[in-house]
């Protein structure tokens, strides 16, 4: 009769063997999944200026350009009902990764304490580690992956 004992530790062992070579990519890192569309437009709802999240019908539509895919980020138009001039408050994109949020046209980050309060809380509920979000971060940048960049309206 075969040692169970045995044959598991030669098969861990053999797991253990071959793991470096399979999904390296994540290897350390917790994150469980990227945030989703709802967690991105609360990220952008927390970005706007107080005063633009009191504009009359403020909406907020995904913005495709189908000329600059970035399958990374989730864009936003944030408009307003304005019957006397641009509806536009904003272009906004949101790394699905890091939860970092940018301004197009502009290539500017959003910051403010309370969006920086709920990226934290978003991080933490998708498992991004700090050291994960230092090594991706240099990925997160909108710019890096949209050269010339030029939105309808701007």
């Amino acid at each position: 009769m075969p040692d169970l004992k045995v044959e598991r530790r030669a098969i861990f062992g053999s797991i253990l063997a071959v793991s470096p070579a399979v999904g390296t990519q994540h290897i350390g890192y917790g994150r469980t999944r990227d945030l989703s569309e709802r967690e991105a437009r609360d990220l952008v709802l927390a970005g706007l200026e107080p005063s633009a999240r009191q504009l009359p019908k403020l909406a907020m539509d995904p913005f495709v350009d189908a000329n600059s895919p970035t399958p990374d980020f989730y864009e936003f138009a944030v408009t307003w009902d304005n019957v006397n001039g641009s509806v536009i408050v904003g272009f906004f994109a949101v790394n699905r990764a890091t939860a970092v949020v940018w301004k197009l046209a502009v290539c500017s980050r959003v910051d403010s304490a309370e969006l920086k309060r709920l990226q934290d809380a978003m991080r933490k509920r998708i498992g991004l580690a700090r050291s994960e979000l230092r090594q991706l971060r240099a990925d997160a940048r909108i710019d890096s992956h949209r050269s010339n960049r030029i939105i309808p309206g701007w």
